[in-house]
């Protein structure tokens, strides 16, 4: 994927502060687009590979107990959404 390069300076200027649990499930991921449902939830296109590049590079990687949270949190997404197909 190749950014545009006014976002990627836009993201790179911006103040990302810390993980979020989204950031950290996009790491997770491997900000893998494909495998994650927040971009078909978007008009325009996900920025997030692009945050998390910035928040590793600035506080490197998410820490074990961050890496916990997110998973807990993909396990209880997934979880609703098999009861909501049966």
């Amino acid at each position: 994927m190749t950014a545009n390069p006014q976002i990627k300076n836009r993201i790179t200027k911006s103040e990302v502060r810390w993980w979020t649990i989204s950031a950290v499930q996009c790491y997770l991921l491997g900000c893998q687009c494909s495998k994650c449902d927040i971009p078909s939830l978007l008009e325009t296109q996900c920025q997030m590979k692009l945050s998390v590049m910035e928040l590793v590079r600035k506080f490197g990687k998410p820490t074990d107990e961050m890496i916990k949270a997110a998973k807990e949190d993909m396990k209880k997404q997934n979880d609703r959404i098999l009861l909501i197909q049966n």
